[in-house]
C-alpha cells in the first residue's frame, strides 16, 4: 500500500516537471535520440504531451494505495435484532432468518484453509476479504485476519460466512452477541 503512495508521488511529481516543458530527459527514446532526430520535435510540446499522460497515471497510482489501505480494514460488523450488518469493502447484510447455524471454531483461517480467492482481497498482509473458494467449506465470503483465531462462522444456504478480528476477545465476544441476538 505504502509502495503505491512512494511511487504515485513520484510520478506525480515527474508529471509536474513534464507539463512545465521540461524533464525531456524522463521521456523514453526522446532522451537516447540523437541530436538530428531530436530536432525533428518540438521539445516543449512532446514533454506537456507525455506529462498530460503521466500526471493522471500518478493519481491512479495513490487512489489504488487508497483502494488498498481501505480494503485492509478490519470489518465493521453491527449486529442488530434482525440482520448481521458487515460494513466496509464487500460488506453485506444477513438476516437472522437466512442463518442455519453459527459456529465458533478454535483455528484461523488459515489453518481452516482459505482457498483460493475468486473475488476479493487477500495475498497482500493479514486481511482476506470477499469471495473465497474455501479448502474444506466450499464458496463463503471471508472477512477474517487469516492468522487470528477463533473464527465465526455463519452457515446459511447462500454462501457461509467467515468472520475473525485480530482481537480474539473481540472475536468471541461478537460470537457471544450473535447466539444471544439468534435465540
Amino acid at each position: 500500500m505504502w509502495i503505491c503512495f512512494i511511487i504515485g508521488g513520484l510520478v506525480i511529481a515527474m508529471g509536474i516537471v513534464l507539463l512545465t516543458g521540461r524533464g525531456a530527459f524522463l521521456v523514453a527514446g526522446y532522451n537516447t535520440a540523437s541530436k538530428a532526430e531530436k530536432a525533428k520535435y518540438d521539445e516543449k510540446k512532446l514533454c506537456r504531451n507525455v506529462g498530460k499522460i503521466v500526471l493522471p497515471a500518478g493519481v491512479l497510482t495513490i487512489a489504488l494505495g487508497v483502494v488498498i489501505a481501505i480494503g485492509m480494514q478490519e470489518a465493521r460488523v453491527e449486529v442488530t435484532d434482525t440482520n448481521v450488518k458487515i460494513g466496509g469493502m464487500y460488506g453485506l447484510t444477513v438476516e437472522f432468518s437466512e442463518i442455519t447455524d453459527i459456529q465458533l471454531i478454535e483455528s484461523s483461517m488459515k489453518t481452516i484453509g482459505t482457498g483460493v480467492r475468486t473475488n476479493g482481497i487477500g495475498g497482500i498482509g493479514e486481511v482476506n476479504k470477499g469471495y473465497f473458494r474455501t479448502t474444506h467449506y466450499g464458496d463463503a465470503m471471508l472477512f477474517v485476519m487469516v492468522n487470528s483465531s477463533p473464527t465465526i462462522r455463519i452457515v446459511r444456504d447462500e454462501r457461509d460466512v467467515f468472520i475473525s478480528f485480530s482481537d480474539s476477545e473481540a472475536t468471541r465476544a461478537l460470537y457471544e452477541e450473535l447466539m444471544a441476538k439468534r435465540t
